[in-house]
């Protein structure tokens, strides 16, 4: 997600074409979609784009207990 905020258009553009879609601006706008969203999150994906979300879970880091040594996120 910190890779997607930092440059939306580019890594967007990376998705569409790694899937053969044809481009189009609005995936740069993905809160304008007027499509029914029928869980929890759909307050938050009316919202737009942005940055510092990415960061909010690290206050439950301390109750996690070594949790998150099992994944990997792959980033270096």
């Amino acid at each position: 997600y910190e890779v997607l905020t930092d440059n939306q258009e580019r890594e967007t553009r990376k998705l569409i074409d790694h899937l053969g879609l044809p481009w189009d601006d609005i995936c740069l706008s993905p809160q304008s979609n007027k499509r029914v969203v029928g869980t929890a999150s759909n307050v938050q994906v009316r919202k737009k784009v942005y940055q510092g979300s990415s960061e909010s879970w690290k206050r439950y880091q301390p109750y996690l207990n070594g949790a998150l040594d099992h994944f990997s996120t792959g980033r270096k």
